[in-house]
């Protein structure tokens, strides 16, 4: 088994796990990130389907000698991958967890993640914040997996990955935010209260 074929199985189940997790309601930590107005603020709902692409483009890459098998997972990867990226744009309700449709529907209140939001956008979306060494460091990461990628001949799914990591990336920034005040008022105010006033004002 190559190397290449080991990485996808191994980001395919972390996929899986992952996108489990949150269709169960076990992992909220995705929804500060889902606030912001980034394409891949809808990525946690696309999970389960990238994991199932990593893991079938494996397999059949894996039996890429025995056309029958391997023609069936180049399949499966192919349809998962473009539901996938469906999904990115507009998941579908029966991937969103229950809390979250709660949220959305005004039934429950936003849950306190704490979340830190970092200077804007040139176009005004939000981006979270991160301490400048991680920030910097997360594109150099990038920038060496690309390199591998151009060096070894890996397959073209580490570039979608890098490109997905660019993106992800696109959405932090390293600068702090500089005022967060309520109107008229002299104190910040937290992220879920900003958020539902804007709800109310709607």
């Amino acid at each position: 088994m190559s190397w290449a074929v080991g990485i996808m199985l191994v980001w395919g189940a972390i996929c899986l796990v992952q996108g489990y997790r949150v269709r169960s309601g076990k992992s909220r930590t995705f929804y500060p990130r889902y606030r912001t107005t980034v394409m891949w603020k809808n990525a946690p709902f696309a999970l389960l389907g990238f994991g199932i692409w990593l893991i079938a483009g494996a397999a059949a890459i894996a039996f890429s000698g025995i056309e029958a098998v391997g023609g069936v997972f180049a399949l499966i990867a192919f349809v998962a991958l473009m539901v996938s990226f469906v999904w990115l744009f507009k998941p579908p309700e029966f991937m969103k967890p229950h809390w979250l449709r709660q949220v959305e529907s005004g039934a429950a209140p936003e849950p306190q993640l704490g979340a830190i939001y970092g200077e804007p956008s040139p176009s005004g979306a939000r981006r979270l914040y991160l301490p400048p060494v991680v920030y910097w460091g997360l594109w150099a990461v990038t920038g060496v997996v690309f390199a591998l990628w151009l060096e070894l001949e890996w397959p073209l799914g580490v570039l979608v990955g890098v490109g997905g990591a660019i993106s992800l990336l696109a959405a932090h920034t390293p600068n702090k935010r500089r005022h967060d005040f309520e109107p008229g008022s002299s104190s910040p105010r937290a992220p879920a209260t900003r958020h539902a006033s804007r709800m109310r004002s709607r």
